[in-house]
């Protein structure tokens, strides 16, 4: 992970992790608020909040705590979800500040957000499609329905696709078997693949509210199937001797297992815009030069 990916991943953790806190907030607690599943970024904040960062670091992740502390950041997202000031607000966190901060990783990494009306359209179509070609009469609620992004940026198709299915359940089976639902078929049935640390921890945070917004919060032994990963990639990343980073192994494995072992019936979502890509390896070379 690069410097400014890694800048922008303690931020956007630090505002998911302050969206878990009711009380007091700092630096040293935001470790706690981080869900036990998403390893990568405890493994983060265990070495900011618990062990002994550089002093640099600390006053500046102390600052921006200090901001997230007297920050109603509920509210914020609250008004923009609920209240309709806005249907997405998480969508413009990372590729619209990526368009100011960091162009040139924009344009080399092809991290252009996909319009909102663009994503209904073709969440909806697949829905659609799933019941006239495929004979789910649920859709995407459909207990045989496997769904993959893997480009996915902050979710932005899958959180759609999540909505969806919601809908599609509670307006033929009503509201009370909702969270048996979640856990039985968005939870073990929906993933994403995501190369890039900060939309990937955004997807997270993103993910987990929106649970909570259809009422259902995630266990601490719970998480949605997002991985860091390289969706072109299929050999396991060795155990890695980077501080603070010794999950990117586990998540490679638990990715790996997905790719070789799920079956998918839904590939949905946008490849990143780039028509060179920095997204290269060997197993894709190869595959586009044979005849």
């Amino acid at each position: 992970m690069c410097i400014r990916d890694s800048s922008q991943t303690i931020t956007y953790g630090l505002f998911a992790a302050r969206t878990r806190s009711n009380k007091e907030f700092n630096r040293e607690l935001a470790f706690k608020y981080i869900p036990h599943t998403i390893g990568i970024l405890r493994d983060v904040f265990r070495f900011i909040s618990l062990e002994d960062p550089p002093k640099s670091l600390g006053v500046i992740v102390d600052d921006i705590a200090e901001v997230l502390q007297v920050t109603d950041v509920k509210k914020i997202l609250h008004d923009y979800f609920v209240e309709g000031k806005g249907k997405d607000p998480i969508i413009h966190f990372y590729e619209t500040f990526l368009a100011s901060y960091d162009p040139e990783t924009r344009e080399r990494r092809g991290v252009y957000y996909t319009p909102e009306p663009v994503v209904c359209y073709i969440v909806k179509a697949i829905h659609s499609i799933l019941k006239t070609h495929f004979n789910l009469h649920d859709g995407f609620a459909s207990s045989q329905v496997t769904v993959l992004d893997p480009a996915a940026g902050t979710l932005t198709f899958p959180a759609e696709a999540i909505k969806l299915a919601m809908n599609e359940f509670i307006s033929k089976y009503g509201k009370g078997g909702k969270n048996n639902f979640i856990k039985s078929h968005l939870l073990p049935h929906f993933f994403a693949f995501e190369l890039m640390m900060a939309p990937y921890a955004i997807g997270h945070l993103k993910v987990s509210f929106l649970f909570d917004e259809l009422g259902y919060h995630l266990s601490d032994d719970e998480r949605f199937n997002l991985y860091l990963t390289n969706a072109l990639e299929m050999e396991d990343l060795s155990q890695t001797e980077i501080p603070g980073l010794g999950s990117l192994s586990e998540e490679s494995h638990l990715a790996g297992k997905e790719k070789k072992e799920q079956p998918l019936l839904v590939i949905m979502g946008n490849p990143p815009y780039s028509g060179i890509s920095a997204n290269t390896n060997n197993w894709t070379e190869k595959l586009l030069k044979q005849d």
